[in-house]
This record gives structure tokens, sequence and C-alpha cells, in this order.
């Protein structure tokens, strides 16, 4: 089990935030993405990052996705990025 910090994706204000590329450049910088398969497509729902801080795990998450991590999102659906400490299994 390691320990580091995982992000959830949420779909706040009708869209998800994150595209393809995006995941992909996660996955390359070192983040475990979470892919999940539908009837058609693959999706990745969030991804974690072994052995890093929050405040590190975020910095590359912006460096990596060009996104702001504390953005608002919508009143009714909440943030659409969410970072928190795990443990990945």
């Amino acid at each position: 089990m390691a320990k580091g910090i995982r992000y959830d994706s949420n779909n706040s204000g009708g869209y998800w935030w994150l595209t393809d590329d995006h995941w992909c450049a996660l996955e390359k910088d070192g983040w475990i993405v979470d892919w999940e398969k539908n009837e058609r497509d693959y999706f990745a729902t969030g991804a974690f990052l072994p052995d890093v801080s929050l405040r590190v795990a975020i910095a590359r998450w912006e460096d990596v996705t060009g996104l702001d991590a504390s953005e608002e999102g919508c009143y009714c659906c909440g943030q659409p990025h969410n970072f928190y400490e795990d443990v990945q299994r």
C-alpha cells in the first residue's frame, strides 16, 4: 500500500473539466489514472499520485493540466476538482 494524494473529478457545471489528453498527461507524470469502461469507451474518473504531499500533488496537477485546482464550478454541483490524502491498495 502506498500513501499519496487522490484526485477526483466532478462533473460540475454540466461537463467534465479534464479531457483524455489531460488524463494521459497525468499518467506520463506518474499519476495512476482510474480508467473505467462503459459500453463503448474508456473514460477516467480520478487519479492517485503516490509518495507526495497535498501541496506538491496540486502543483504538479496544475502544471501538467494547465488548469486551476481551485476552480469553483457551479453552486449546485460543487467543486470540479477534489484532492485528498489516501492509500492506494
